[in-house]
């Protein structure tokens, strides 16, 4: 059985703004962040392991964020692609090996990009905010790797998830509540998929995404951090006694109000064109 667990907190770092901050070093203006102390260095042989844990997290409802210092970037058994889809904020789940699950979005460079390991010790001083540790880990790809990359626009098939007929079921999340929730998708015998907690619908929408294999695109118009409760039975399911229960489209619409509608959607395709592996 295949058990796969996406602890989400809600700081994402736009592609824009990575873009910005390329171009004003290119101007001349304040050069890209980078980490105090940092070590990059081959790995192997144990499952993905840590994350990026910003000043902004001292309280975390991230289990896997816990153990991690404040302002360090701790990221132990990921490929090179899979750094770039956790710098960059593309929101893909990672599998066994490191690969992000979604290679098609991240296409170009050497093959060991996508099979090789590396771990990733880094820290800032004074601890910095998350999205300024995903900005640092982004320019630490760049000098280490060698780095060098580009964005194309492509069409693909998808969805986009709006709101159904009768209007949304959603509560309110309280403000003095900690944005953040667990995802459970678990495929094979049990085919059981579940969200609970408080959090964004565009988080939401990058748990989909990860679910059905497509792009998700969020068409809601929902703005605030809601109270998240949603149950389904995956669609890759052996197990005839949970295929009893809804799938993910029927669940969206009975418990949170949403809808999902086949669309072509306009997706951000990352480029690698070129990589080299650490000195060292």
């Amino acid at each position: 059985m295949k058990s796969s667990v996406f602890p989400v907190i809600f700081c994402c770092v736009a592609l824009a703004a990575a873009r910005a901050l390329c171009a004003a070093a290119i101007g001349g203006q304040s050069p890209p962040p980078t980490f105090d102390v940092a070590v990059v260095k081959p790995y192997g042989g144990q499952l993905p392991s840590g994350g990026c844990r910003g000043a902004d997290e001292a309280t975390t409802l991230n289990p896997r964020l816990s153990t991690i210092g404040i302002g360090t970037c701790r990221l132990y058994g990921y490929t090179l692609k899979a750094l770039i889809n956790i710098a960059y904020g593309m929101g893909f789940g990672t599998n066994g090996l490191g690969v992000p699950s979604h290679l098609d979005r991240i296409p170009g460079g050497p093959d060991w990009t996508s099979s090789q390991q590396f771990a990733i010790d880094a820290k800032s001083d004074p601890p910095a905010m998350r999205a300024q540790l995903l900005l640092m880990l982004q320019t630490l790809l760049v000098q280490e790797f060698k780095l060098k990359f580009h964005h194309e626009s492509k069409e693909v098939s998808g969805y986009a998830l709006v709101v159904a007929k009768d209007g949304p079921k959603l509560k309110d999340a309280k403000p003095d509540q900690l944005p953040g929730f667990t995802a459970r998708i678990t495929a094979g015998r049990a085919g059981q998929g579940s969200i609970a907690g408080r959090g964004v619908i565009g988080a939401v929408v990058a748990i989909l995404y990860s679910e059905l294999g497509v792009q998700v695109s969020d068409d809601t118009g929902l703005n605030g951090t809601y109270e998240l409760d949603l149950k389904w039975t995956s669609s890759d399911t052996t197990d005839a006694s949970a295929s009893s229960g809804p799938s993910i489209f029927t669940a969206l619409q009975e418990q949170l109000g949403l809808k999902l509608e086949p669309r072509k959607i306009s997706t951000d395709i990352f480029v690698v064109d070129h990589a080299e592996q650490p000195a060292g």
